[in-house]
């Protein structure tokens, strides 16, 4: 298949992508129509990195079916405008702002780049191969870093709000009743909190969140998310907020990553509400025999947060939600999310830790290996027993490349997923999201060492490696 075939394709499948991301409706008067804004709304940086990402298959494929400069950029723009246009107009809940032409555009541009550069680094050369592996490597111990960072709780220094049962937009009314709620030791008051320094500072030291409430049995549970306490800031930021979701309690703070623009996973506990109100058996940390005695009659909901966990009880049903590096794909998913201990949360970090090492191993493999990418086109081929025990006549034995590269690519992961998270005081990663950073290590050293058998030029557009053992092979000394 040719480039510019390619290209089309490419491009096609952007515009699809793009016009199947950009207009599905959203939640009815969730955010204005229109804002004149660049990083827009409580999720601005969000947006724009996935703004970034969406227009960047469009861009690649413009640029490789032969569409250059201008015209690209323009037709980019062109869409962008279009696509703003019918969000106004027809998608509610949509909003079109200036910041998503702006980031569209430059999504174009970037896989305008990266498309005219893609030999650079799709078939480097060992050094700038080795060049490349160290850039992403450290790329990877930053991106785990920021997550482990990004996850953690981030306490205004405003004045705090207490709301028992509150009536916010976007979410529905808790039915049923508040009798008491604490931080720690310091109460909190339906309204104005004169205890704030307090409670913040209980915050900041895991204290956890008790809440005693009568949930109206008579009224069938709804999906939608229902606050129970929360405590906001002066600038209506919400410091955290206890709600229930069905069957289910929620507890979500405010962090770093919501601070920044970024998306900010709630923690869920599975069918908190379906269970009786026993309480034999209740965690310690909960103290429930206290909450119960403050309030009698009702049901006590507990949350807190320390170690890199999120810990939640209702009675007697209690869980932790484990928190760590292997979250980093939770801070840019495009919709309210709440983590819990199941495992299709584990799966999916697991795809994307294996995601994140693939290229660092891709180009690790080829820097680590010689091969016959620099091989002149006429030199015969050297006999298969004068290479044995060599990688495609690399400069390391097979066995040692091998080795050397798994090794290296198992020092970066337990770097990010080990030495990371124990500086910040989280517990390891689960098993399996670490399996998949090994599983997407090996793919990628496959890959690179696999490109590393044929000369650059056959992906470059010259002879296929079929076409290269049909061809006799010529030497430059002439014969007699």
């Amino acid at each position: 298949m040719q480039q510019k075939q390619i290209g089309a394709w490419l491009a096609s499948g952007g515009a699809v992508l793009i016009l199947a991301m950009t207009l599905w409706p959203a939640t009815p008067g969730a955010v204005p129509p229109l804002m004149v804004c660049v990083l827009c709304g409580s999720f601005g940086l969000r947006d724009a990195v996935l703004n970034v990402l969406l227009f960047a298959p469009f861009g690649a494929g413009l640029r490789l079916a032969g569409v250059h400069g201008r015209r690209a950029l323009l037709l980019a723009a062109g869409v962008s405008v279009a696509v703003e246009l019918a969000q106004l107009a027809f998608v509610p809940g949509r909003s079109a702002t200036p910041g998503d032409l702006l980031f569209n555009v430059s999504g174009t541009l970037l896989g305008m780049v990266l498309a005219a550069r893609w030999r650079l680094w799709a078939i480097p050369s060992p050094r700038s191969a080795l060049r490349l592996a160290w850039v992403a490597a450290v790329l990877w111990i930053g991106l785990t870093t920021f997550t482990v960072w990004a996850l953690e709780p981030s306490l205004p220094p405003d004045a705090y709000y207490g709301q028992w049962a509150p009536r916010l937009g976007g979410f529905d009314q808790f039915e049923g009743d508040v009798l008491a709620a604490r931080v720690g030791k310091e109460p909190l008051a339906d309204g104005p909190l004169s205890n704030a320094d307090r409670v913040r500072q209980a915050l900041s030291r895991g204290a956890p969140v008790r809440v005693v409430a009568m949930p109206d049995a008579s009224q069938p549970r709804r999906g939608g998310t229902a606050p129970i306490v929360a405590v906001a800031d002066a600038a209506q930021r919400h410091v955290f907020i206890l709600a229930q979701r069905g069957d289910d309690l929620l507890f979500d703070e405010w962090t770093r990553a919501r601070a920044l623009g970024l998306n900010a996973p709630a923690a869920r506990l599975h069918g908190a509400f379906v269970l009786s109100r026993e309480t034999h058996g209740a965690p310690r940390w909960c103290d429930i025999d206290a909450a119960s005695r403050a309030a009698p009659g009702g049901v006590t909901l507990c949350a807190a947060r320390s170690a890199g966990r999120v810990r939640l009880a209702v009675g007697a049903h209690a869980g932790a939600v484990p928190l760590g590096a292997h979250l980093g794909w939770t801070l840019f998913i495009p919709f309210p999310y709440a983590l819990d201990d199941g495992a299709p949360q584990v799966l999916l970090s697991a795809l994307w830790l294996a995601c994140l090492v693939v290229p660092a191993a891709y180009w690790l493999a080829r820097g680590a290996t010689g091969g016959a990418a620099s091989t002149p086109r006429r030199v015969p081929r050297v006999p298969a027993a004068h290479t044995s025990g060599r990688a495609d006549g690399g400069r390391l034995p097979r066995g040692a490349w091998w080795a050397f590269a798994i090794a290296a690519m198992t020092v970066q992961i337990a770097i990010g997923l080990v030495a990371v998270p124990a500086a910040f005081g989280y517990p390891r990663v689960p098993w399996i999201a670490a399996a998949g950073a090994l599983v997407g290590s090996v793919v990628g050293i496959a890959a690179g060492a696999w490109t590393r058998r044929f000369p650059a030029r056959y992906i470059a557009g010259g002879l296929s490696p079929e076409r290269e053992r049909q061809t006799p092979l010529t030497s430059d000394v002439s014969q007699p």
